[in-house]
């Protein structure tokens, strides 16, 4: 399934449920808090923290996380459920549902994790339990998988559960589990009971990222969803590793979502986020991307005119560094030439390297 595809069935899913469509914020965040909308919640973060109460609602929201591990993507898109706690059964009963009716491959089960001391959680996931494509296991309180505090100052208070799908082939190895990393179980979302002590105001959330539920048809392989696989295939037939194809996708697909929210390459704040994820590209490649179509022209003239502007800027400061090291007869270490004028190990190395022949002829 495409990701409108997925976007539809859940909007209509949540309609029929009773849910009104919130809207979203935008990917650049108004929270002083934040650089990136980085998750559904954020746009009702600020009723929350006042203790507003809020009828049932759903969200579609693009969102960024800089900090994603490796196999992730930066940018993604969630839908999320979010509704008063007094609505956990409802909420968590619809979030099963649409996970298994709409986006979820016949073959796998759906397993969640919760900590067997959330009673309030225990006793709404029980309504589920007839089904056999459901299971659940109990843990001590995790962060990140069954606590979570977020909000400025950890103010809002978090416990909850997460859902995983297990694909059905066998273990791939003795103590193959969630967190294993073999791939057999990939996370879909989660269900979180959020607490504002300060209020006395407690809500419920499910979140799940649109892309994972497509992943669960690739066997949680982002990296073999076409728009990153078209991408990862046009690199390696122009000689690039598999690997680095890959991250060169995860890299450009975040460039083209953060320039088509506005973002500028800069020295601080999100800015800055874009100009990293940008020199970690190169010219030929955006080229070949552009040329088959792959690239958007305004992300492509962006990453093109910063990429040029960090070698220019480059050029001028191995030139500086080149004068520096024949003003000091030879006397100067690598470290200097990092530290006073920013070079890579690999642009030291060539420096050296090339005063050195010149001095020996």
């Amino acid at each position: 399934m495409q990701s409108e595809d997925i976007q539809s069935a859940f909007v209509a899913f949540a309609a029929r449920q009773g849910y009104a469509l919130a809207p979203p914020d935008p990917l650049l965040s108004r929270d002083p808090t934040l650089l990136f909308t980085n998750s559904t919640i954020v746009p009702h973060k600020a009723a929350i923290l006042r203790g507003d109460r809020i009828r049932p609602c759903a969200q579609v929201q693009s969102c960024f996380r800089a900090n994603a591990p490796e196999d992730l993507p930066y940018a993604f898109t969630m839908l999320g459920l979010l509704a008063e706690a007094a609505h956990l059964p409802r909420v968590l009963r619809d979030t099963a549902r649409f996970l298994e009716s709409h986006a979820f491959p016949a073959d796998g089960r759906l397993l969640a994790i919760m900590c067997a001391e959330d009673a309030d959680l225990m006793d709404a996931w029980n309504d589920l339990v007839d089904d056999p494509l459901m299971s659940v296991r109990f843990v001590p309180s995790v962060q990140g998988i069954t606590r979570w505090r977020y909000g400025e100052g950890d103010r809002l208070f978090g416990r909850g559960l997460s859902m995983f799908w297990s694909a059905p082939r066998a273990s791939t190895h003795i103590g193959c589990d969630v967190g294993c990393g073999c791939g057999r179980f990939q996370v879909l979302g989660t269900v979180i009971v959020v607490g504002n002590e300060a209020q006395g105001s407690s809500y419920v959330e499910a979140a799940f990222g649109l892309e994972g539920l497509r992943a669960t048809r690739c066997r949680g392989e982002y990296f073999a969803l076409p728009e990153y696989d078209q991408i990862t295939r046009t690199l390696v037939a122009l000689g690039r590793d598999r690997a680095g194809a890959q991250s060169f996708a995860r890299n450009v697909l975040a460039a083209s979502q953060l320039v088509a929210a506005g973002c500028v390459p800069a020295s601080r704040g999100a800015g800055h986020v874009l100009r990293r994820i940008i020199r970690r590209m190169d010219a030929t490649g955006i080229a070949a991307l552009e040329g088959r179509g792959l690239l958007d022209p305004a992300t492509a003239a962006r990453i093109k005119e910063d990429l040029a502007a960090e070698n220019n800027s480059r050029e001028r400061r191995i030139s500086a560094a080149r004068r520096f090291v024949s003003a000091r007869d030879g006397t100067v270490t690598p470290d200097d030439l990092r530290g006073t004028f920013g070079l890579t190990d690999e642009a030291v190395r060539s420096l050296l390297e090339a005063v050195e022949s010149t001095v020996g002829r």
